[in-house]
């Protein structure tokens, strides 16, 4: 192949890369969406905040636990434990309310201020009254000698909420609290910073899962729609005719589509996945954190919308050209055939088949806007080339030109 046929072929090949990394990003939203992965990674990072950690020296089961958790319902497997500060702290009426439903009973992201709040009320204790000062309440409940009391019992026939502090998770508030020379606000300001350190890590998690799931979605598609990428190579490199229909495709695509990622609600538009526990740096009201709950039950009832018309409109014509997905082929033949299998389109043995869906699987799961920055600067490189071919064209003919008015 030619500098520019291999250009054209990388451009058709990223063109259905990102074609389908737009499909797999939104099924994966609805998973995310549907299963609350960000309010159970988030669960996950409280509880490893506010109770001590399991002893466990297997790390396989470790693993497994988390991916249980975020595919069953909050009620029937929990990161906080019974009796723990993380099951007090949920339990506190300022983080119940932020619970959309039953179903997605606990928040899916929070802010520095109510993580705060919520802590120094539960240190604080009840009944504290109006003008108090609650630092001998901390004090004792951050002491040395303070003794755990049982999780609930009955206080003058009200039910009082009491919790479990582990040692490690109270020497570490206790050494914010030494820090802070028992200074309320200066002790809000460290567990605020505290938290958002660790919401960082927290980030990184939701990625880390995120990823895997989109890379499952990446290999499902892979199969269903038959995007074998071997196969799909051969076929661009060897016919410039649909070589060229997918180019045009593209550059249809991007001049339609200019600002993909806040369009498909990718990146910035939406509640996404890094955007949600981002968030919790900032320092949000009441109402806005309702507006935000809000703008994700859109985003959810929208995404639906979105996977259809993709799926009805440019993927059916890539589709289309490169004669992707399956088809049937008669296995009993009478009169009319009484029985049909299902066969991938094109040629080639399975074991090349199953290597081509999986690097498609491979390509999904980078996500569509890595691939819409890669189109943008590969179609960029390919009108400079040929830019640069028209003028070294026009130049040689006019030499020519001159050549023969001279003779």
């Amino acid at each position: 192949m030619t500098g520019s046929v291999a250009l054209d072929v990388v451009i058709g090949l990223v063109f259905i890369f990102l074609l389908y990394s737009l499909l797999a990003s939104i099924i994966q939203e609805i998973i995310a969406t549907n299963l609350s992965f960000r309010a159970k990674i988030l669960e996950k990072a409280l509880a490893r905040m506010l109770q001590d950690p399991e002893k466990s020296d297997n790390a396989f089961k470790d693993k497994f636990k988390t991916w249980r958790r975020l595919f069953v319902p909050f009620n029937s497997y929990k990161f906080t434990r019974k009796g723990e500060l993380s099951e007090a702290f949920y339990s506190h009426p300022l983080i119940q309310c932020l619970g959309e439903d039953k179903w997605h009973s606990k928040p899916s992201y929070l802010t520095q201020n109510n993580f705060s709040k919520a802590i120094i009320d539960l240190l604080r204790g009840e009944g504290v009254k109006v003008g108090e000062d609650i630092r001998p309440y901390i004090e004792e409940k951050l002491g040395p000698t303070h003794s755990n009391q049982p999780y609930t019992e009955q206080d003058k026939g009200e039910k009082k909420l009491l919790f479990n502090i582990g040692e490690k998770t109270k020497q570490q508030i206790r050494s914010l609290w030494v820090d802070a020379q028992g200074d309320v606000e200066e002790f809000k300001s460290l567990l605020e910073t505290w938290f958002d350190d660790t919401m960082s890590r927290t980030t990184g998690w939701y990625k880390k899962y995120n990823q895997v799931v989109l890379l499952v979605v990446g290999l499902g598609i892979a199969i269903i729609f038959n995007v074998d990428t071997i196969a799909i190579a051969k076929k661009l490199s060897s016919d410039p005719e649909i070589r060229a229909q997918l180019i045009n495709q593209a550059n249809n695509f991007i001049t339609t589509h200019p600002n993909l990622n806040e369009e498909f609600n990718l990146n910035k538009a939406t509640i996404s996945a890094m955007k949600d526990i981002d968030s919790v740096k900032k320092i949000l009201e009441q109402q806005q954190i309702v507006k935000k709950y809000e703008a994700l039950i859109r985003h959810r009832d929208s995404l639906m919308h979105q996977a259809d018309s993709l799926i009805k409109n440019d993927l059916k014509n890539a589709s289309d050209l490169l004669a992707l997905g399956w088809s049937k082929h008669c296995i009993v033949q009478k009169t009319n055939c009484k029985k049909y299998s299902l066969r991938p389109n094109g040629d080639g043995s399975w074991g090349i088949r199953l290597l081509g869906w999986f690097l498609t699987a491979l390509a999904i799961s980078l996500g569509a806007p890595f691939w819409f920055d890669l189109l943008n600067k590969f179609m960029k490189l390919r009108g400079s080339v040929q830019t640069k071919s028209s003028s070294t064209t026009s130049v040689g003919t006019e030499g020519n030109d001159e050549v023969k008015r001279v003779g």
